[in-house]
């Protein structure tokens, strides 16, 4: 590497090892690359990016976060308390549920007298009945806005079952003579005698009796009962 005479004086004074250091020096000096200001700018942009990749800890954060979102997730679905209603809420509530009560009981029974008047109009019109698939036939009158009302007729319906306390028993007995046993299955029922639960609890053991009656009882729908403040009769 061609250098200065004054640098050549200065070098040709010092010590072989302060000679070799100096080499060494500018000889690694020279190999350093040097970047372009375009170059430099990126360089400096992606080392950031790579430090805050490799923070330690970011993955617990990360972990941390989610683990809390679960565990709120999980006491929005816990149940909430019930909250009893205020006295003047309940009043509120009676009254909506009478006024609507009322209504429905109306508008029932205006229903019932219109469907009775459709059918009876149906009666006289036989000519215009239409056969349905079951048996049975239909009648269907339209409104003026395109409306339609249909009355159907169904095909009478076997019965369930028929009683040998019935009326129509001995009667069933003789048309159907020696083809009973093909046209009909012959079941026996068991129906619980008057005051069931009282016999039964006299008649055997507590808990043999506990079983018989709950194997011969079916639990009941709770019903609501209105009383109005005019009549003061309960409606159903």
């Amino acid at each position: 590497m061609a250098t200065s005479p004054k640098e050549r004086r200065r070098l040709l004074k010092r010590s072989p090892s302060q000679r070799r250091s100096s080499k060494s020096v500018k000889i690694f000096a020279g190999r350093q690359r040097t970047f372009r200001a375009s170059e430099r700018t990126l360089q400096k942009e992606r080392c950031p990016s790579k430090q805050v990749g490799k923070k330690p800890g970011v993955g617990l954060f990360v972990f941390a976060r989610l683990l809390e979102q679960v565990r709120q997730s999980e006491r929005d679905m816990k149940p909430q308390l019930t909250l009893f209603m205020t006295e003047t809420q309940l009043k509120k509530l009676v009254n909506e549920a009478v006024s609507l009560h009322r209504a429905l009981t109306t508008y029932s029974e205006r229903m019932k007298a219109l469907k009775a008047d459709l059918i009876r109009e149906a009666q006289r019109h036989k000519e215009d009945f239409t056969l349905t698939d079951g048996g049975g036939s239909r009648w269907t009158a339209c409104g003026t806005d395109g409306c339609i009302a249909r009355v159907n007729f169904p095909a009478p319906a076997l019965l369930s079952h028929i009683d040998t306390e019935d009326e129509a028993f001995d009667k069933i007995l003789a048309l159907a003579g020696e083809s009973l046993d093909d046209l009909f299955h012959s079941v026996h029922y068991l129906r619980p005698i008057a005051d069931f639960r009282d016999e039964v609890a006299a008649a055997l053991p507590r808990r043999a009796a506990t079983q018989l009656i709950d194997l011969c009882q079916v639990e009941c729908s709770p019903r609501v009962s209105f009383e109005t403040a005019e009549t003061k009769t309960k409606e159903r």
